[in-house]
């Protein structure tokens, strides 16, 4: 029987993207073998020599970055255990390249409307979730047995009397939830050119209560209007509107400062942590057993979250990672950024746009929260890095193609 290989190439190829654009806002499951499709239709291109590997100027500090985390998981008292964790937390980065060399122009267009759809949706769910109570899990986990739990879900306040509960989608986490949701709406901004699917995400968004997510968004926004749009007033808007989302919100205030109160504590931690072992970092993964060692006991937070990582993608990879490996990670992103930031031409700028500026929000909340190591934020991440990387390499090329969608 002969096998049809351009035949098993697409079925494959589709059946990736598709899966990958709807699974991205509630299931990890699926996206990993959505990840099964898309990589076994890279490795058949590259068998049948119908892609041609080429540098993007990332490599080198990437091979460094994850170089220098492995030393410093040999290095550490459970090397094993830390090598794992760094592969378990940044094999994510291989979405950023399936996207460079398999999507095509008519590939971008289907991801782009498939996952502005699938962000609509989790939006229109997490809406009711907030506002009625509604909860349930689609993401069904491996353990002892099967099964699916839903969130437990936090009352924030009344409004006359009716219940406001934090918004956490499907991940069970706000925070988690709200950095997606970050993303998300960016994503839907620039890529939509009708409001209502905005005003949705948005509002998802602020029901998130994700109060580290806000302050990316803010902080993006305020640098997409003062260098892009060059608005001072729309910026002075922003800021404002801000200020009266985090206190206008009954007992926002209290919260605000008891969770920056918390993270300053967190923060104290992870630098006395990273002070044990600075060139090569107490090792991926350890971060938990450590604390629990030697500052539980001290530790005056009430975050049980505190317990676990420094709450900050840079403090994390410098207690964890050490100074070698963090300086590998700003040099990716300096190379990153320096390579792919400027603005893109044509009629796909939009989409780069609201790619770079979803990311640079990821990269300001990122000093309050971690979120590389999260499925639900690390996927979407490094395939939105793969679809700037891709818009750059097309423009390059000189290539056309329409990237606007009207729901």
């Amino acid at each position: 029987m002969t096998i049809n290989y351009d035949s098993v190439y697409k079925n494959l190829l589709n059946f990736g993207i598709v899966l990958l654009a709807v699974s991205i806002t509630f299931s990890i499951t699926l996206m990993n073998i959505a990840f099964v499709a898309l990589f076994l239709a890279l490795v058949i291109q590259l068998v049948r020599k119908k892609i041609r590997l080429y540098s993007t100027g990332l490599e080198l500090p990437l091979a460094l970055f994850i170089g220098f985390y492995i030393l410093s998981a040999v290095l550490g008292p459970h090397p094993m255990k830390s090598i794992k964790d760094v592969s378990d937390n940044y094999w994510y980065i291989l979405h950023m390249y399936l996207v460079v060399y398999l999507f095509g122009t008519k590939e971008i267009d289907k991801f782009i409307k498939i996952l502005g759809w699938s962000a609509i949706a989790i939006s229109i769910y997490t809406i009711l979730q907030s506002l009625i109570g509604l909860t349930f899990n689609l993401e069904f986990r491996m353990g002892e047995t099967i099964k699916a739990v839903a969130p437990d879900l936090e009352r924030v306040m009344k409004v006359w009397g009716w219940p406001i509960y934090m918004g956490t989608g499907i991940t069970g986490h706000h925070l988690t939830f709200g950095g997606q949701l970050m993303m998300l709406t960016f994503f839907t901004i620039f890529v939509f050119e009708r409001k209502w699917p905005v005003l949705l995400l948005f509002m998802a968004f602020f029901l998130s209560f994700a109060y580290s997510a806000w302050v990316g968004f803010t902080i993006s926004a305020i640098v997409y209007f003062i260098f892009i749009r060059k608005r001072i007033f729309v910026t002075a808007g922003i800021i404002l509107l801000f200020l009266v989302l985090m206190f206008s919100v009954p007992g926002n205030s209290r919260r605000i400062f008891g969770k920056l109160n918390d993270r300053v504590n967190i923060w104290k931690t992870s630098l006395k942590m990273y002070s044990l072992k600075p060139v090569f970092g107490v090792g991926a993964g350890q971060y938990s057993r450590i604390f629990k060692e030697k500052y539980e006991k001290k530790f005056t937070g009430i975050s049980t979250g505190a317990r676990t990582h420094a709450h900050s993608i840079y403090l994390d990879i410098l207690t964890e990672g050490g100074v070698l490996t963090f300086l590998a990670f700003m040099f990716f992103l300096w190379k990153f950024i320096s390579i792919y930031a400027p603005p893109s031409a044509g009629k796909w700028k939009r989409l780069h746009l609201g790619c770079v500026f979803a990311l640079l929000a990821v990269m300001c909340a990122g000093f309050f929260q971690t979120y590389l190591t999260d499925a639900e934020n690390s996927v979407l991440i490094w395939t939105l890095a793969g679809l700037i990387v891709l818009t750059k390499k097309i423009e390059s090329e000189n290539k056309k193609f329409n990237i606007i969608y009207n729901p």
